[in-house]
């Protein structure tokens, strides 16, 4: 009697559970019965653990790197911060400001720096800037400079030196060591068996990269050779070739000092001028 009435109690218990779709442990008697579901809890982390997440991808420019956090934007123009202390990072390229590349993580993007699982770089800052025609800029922290050279400090630690003979420092505050700069140049830091070596053309400290200045592209130098479309102009530094209309060409002499603007890399030493101005 009393083993028929245990059974009973036992199989109401699984139905009441059943019905109720939770876990619990029911005793009767001496014996205890454990029923695992999948719980709310349970649910809960899964939808936030990574490990039950699908990877998704992210590409863009490399805005900012802070640290471990890296900030990227994309061609739709939305910035993302990522954490990519634990990230896997086997690219040939420097990962630096100004280059692009591609994270992938678990998880959704929002305020706050996520977890990269892997990032890649795609092209380097001189690869984007040739892609996109205009000159090299490397951001870093000031070390030293003198009239023949700029020594600043890169966001990887490593030390980067230009022909700082033709720069022109922009800054609102001055600069010191350890003071944050970009530096737009010419040629190449990444390949050291180039035939030009990297120039700077303009330093421009953090606190004045919204100025006018700094958004202002131009050589000064001096006419070397008059052309019918065109003049060279000669630098400290090297000699650009400028090609320009007429109307540019009237008041400039051979031997005349002059500010060109200009719009492209100078890369080639050809470009077309914008705007000249006699000095």
């Amino acid at each position: 009697m009393y083993r028929k009435l245990l059974l009973m109690l036992s199989g109401t218990a699984l139905l009441l559970s059943a019905c109720t779709g939770k876990t619990e442990n029911v005793t009767v008697g001496s014996v205890t019965t454990a029923y695992v579901e999948k719980t709310e809890s349970t649910e809960a982390t899964e939808a936030t653990d990574p490990e039950y997440l699908e990877e998704e991808y992210f590409q863009g420019i490399v805005e900012k790197i802070d640290g471990s956090v890296v900030t990227i934007r994309n061609d739709e123009g939305l910035a993302a911060m990522f954490d990519i202390s634990e990230a896997d990072n086997d690219s040939e390229e420097e990962l630096l400001e100004f280059c692009e590349a591609e994270v992938s993580y678990s998880g959704k993007l929002g305020k706050e720096a996520i977890k990269a699982n892997a990032i890649t770089v795609i092209m380097s800052l001189e690869q984007v800037a040739e892609d996109e025609d205009r000159d090299p800029v490397i951001c870093g922290t000031f070390i030293l400079a003198d009239i023949n050279e700029l020594v600043i400090r890169d966001a990887n630690g490593v030390e980067k030196t230009l022909d700082n003979n033709i720069s022109r420092l922009i800054t609102l505050g001055g600069v010191k060591e350890g003071t944050k700069v970009q530096v737009t140049y010419t040629g190449s830091l990444e390949n050291l068996t180039a035939d030009r070596d990297a120039v700077a053309l303009k330093v421009v400290t953090e606190d004045a990269l919204d100025t006018e200045e700094a958004a202002a592209t131009y050589l000064e130098g001096t006419v070397s050779e008059l052309k019918e479309d065109g003049f060279v102009l000669e630098t400290a530094a090297f000699g650009v070739e400028f090609s320009c209309s007429k109307e540019l060409l009237k008041g400039i002499e051979d031997g005349g000092k002059l500010r060109v603007y200009y719009e492209n890399s100078l890369k080639y030493r050809i470009v077309d001028a914008v705007k000249v101005e006699v000095l």
